[in-house]
């Protein structure tokens, strides 16, 4: 899916990037999910707040987060501190390499 650039952050090189990324996945969603999502990976928080103007119910988590990023939870990925099936979505973007 092609994402018009003109709506992208100009300033950010990583923005622009994880903003087109999130544009791409959420334009093929038929309707976003209604329980809590779960965000693997929140960085500075960007990510963070986009999925938060589309649900509010947003758990952001990272080992090591770059800045300060409102309610997030310092753990890894291959441990999760969270029930199975607790999260209707799970949203990552350029983790994988990491883990």
């Amino acid at each position: 899916m092609r994402v018009e650039s003109n709506s992208l952050p100009k300033d950010n090189w990583l923005h622009f990037l994880r903003q087109r990324d999130f544009a791409q996945v959420f334009g093929r969603l038929e309707r976003v999910p209604c329980g809590p999502i779960l965000e693997i990976g929140c960085g500075d928080g960007h990510v963070t707040s986009l999925l938060r103007n589309r649900n509010e119910d947003v758990v952001p988590i990272d080992l090591s987060p770059w800045q300060p990023v409102e309610d997030v939870c310092v753990a890894t990925a291959e441990a999760l501190p969270f029930k199975n099936g607790h999260f209707s979505m799970v949203y990552s973007s350029n983790v994988l390499e990491h883990v």
